[in-house]
């Protein structure tokens, strides 16, 4: 069975300038996924426009695809870069694990867990637990307002944390279809990057978790 991991790290970033390559605790941010990927023993793509990244992607033991222009817009979707990669691969991967660099707050043994979960599932996703209570406007979401439940006694909800997506190749229109399992991560992977403030907390949280790649 062909499982390949994809990369998706393009060079241009507006909320914090070229951060797939700014160095996040002493190497560039898109490695941690690459290395991650890595350790679980998969063949690893990178997708960019970025000459840098896709030099360092080679360097590091992944396979660099160079993405094409029209697929680096902000507006460009996720599935359609992975479809891309794919179209320059040798052959069709059997399953694809998706690891985004802004996520990284991850571990080789949560990938591997993940891969455990694909006889039972065609598509696998990350999530952490969240026991809060949730509003829209001025209507609760998730609990009656006039007989307050104690938090523990909420019933369990999950947030996509966008660590670790798993899918069992379909065309990937999506990277979530038929049969979904969810993969539950601890409190420290919810954390993503979007702006330099994300960074710093990223930096913290990765230290909590000690960095560790196993």
């Amino acid at each position: 069975m062909r499982v390949v991991a994809v990369i998706p790290a393009k060079g241009h970033s507006v909320g914090v300038p070229g951060k797939n390559k700014k160095p996040m605790l002493g190497k560039p941010l898109f490695l941690w996924s690459v290395e991650q990927a890595l350790a679980v023993g998969l063949q690893t793509y990178v997708s960019s426009d970025d000459p840098e990244i896709l030099h360092l992607a080679e360097r590091a033991g992944a396979i660099a695809l160079t993405r094409p222009s029209n697929l680096c817009l902000d507006s460009t979707s996720t599935e359609a870069v992975v479809k891309d990669a794919v179209s320059q691969m040798i052959a069709e991967p059997h399953i694809i694990v998706l690891l985004q660099p802004t996520n990284p707050c991850r571990r080789a043994k949560d990938i591997k867990e993940c891969l455990a979960m694909v006889p039972k599932y065609d598509s696998i996703l990350s999530v952490v637990p969240s026991h809060r209570f949730l509003w829209m406007n001025s209507k609760s979401l998730n609990y009656d307002y006039n007989k307050r439940p104690s938090r523990q006694n909420l019933s369990p909800q999950y947030m996509e944390n966008g660590c670790i997506y798993v899918s069992k190749y379909n065309g990937y229109d999506n990277r979530l279809w038929g049969e979904i399992g969810l993969y539950v991560q601890d409190y420290w992977s919810s954390f993503e990057i979007d702006s330099l403030n994300d960074w710093d907390t990223v930096e913290f949280a990765l230290k909590k978790m000690k960095c560790q790649l196993t």
